[in-house]
């Protein structure tokens, strides 16, 4: 923190684990401080601080958490807090700042092989959801989409195809219904074993 508030250069920051296939050199990024206001180290007040840009591709992978180097081309005098983004619409919400929204979708595809299956048709579908978050840890935020945004839209995905083959007068398709944690868990543990 404090190499950024000095406006250093090649200043590394750590602690990232998403987008690291996105990032590139001399890319704009926001600055933004976090950490819990209630602890005694966190000195500084949380919130988009400035503005900068990256001088490293992403390095030294710890499983999924890497690091970048970057530049502070412009420094806020305060950081700014949601409030003062109100008026702003289109940028109420900043990782960081604001809730964090989530867009999950959710895919199925029957009878896949329509020839090998003998079957009369073949049916894709996707319904999308879009999730409003108050959490900034990403890690948080990856297993609430994957496990509760997943069995929140399944229902939604089930009825859909149900009705649809009820209507398209073929034999009413319907799912069966599926534990979701139970589901992602045994698939966890199959990837593990492979």
């Amino acid at each position: 923190m404090n190499a950024i508030k000095d406006s250093k250069s090649n200043i590394e920051v750590d602690g990232f684990n998403i987008l690291s296939d996105q990032l590139k050199v001399g890319q704009t990024i926001f600055v933004v401080f976090g950490g819990d206001q209630g602890k005694s180290d966190v000195t500084w007040d949380t919130g988009l601080a400035g503005i900068g840009h990256i001088v490293s591709e992403p390095y030294n992978f710890e499983g999924r958490n890497y690091k970048i180097k970057i530049d502070v081309d412009l420094l806020l005098q305060r950081a700014m807090k949601r409030e003062d983004l109100l008026q702003y619409r289109n940028a109420y919400i900043i990782i960081g700042i604001s809730p964090m929204e989530a867009i999950v979708s959710l895919n199925c595809v029957v009878f896949k092989d329509v020839q090998k299956k003998d079957r009369s048709f073949t049916l894709e579908t996707e319904v999308v959801g879009k999730f409003s978050l108050s959490l900034h840890n990403s890690k948080q935020i990856q297993e609430l989409c994957r496990l509760n945004a997943t069995a929140i839209l399944y229902p939604y995905l089930r009825a859909f195809i149900s009705n649809l083959t009820a209507l398209s007068g073929v034999p009413n398709l319907l799912l069966p219904t599926v534990n979701v944690h139970k589901l992602l868990e045994e698939s966890e543990k199959d990837e593990q074993e492979f």
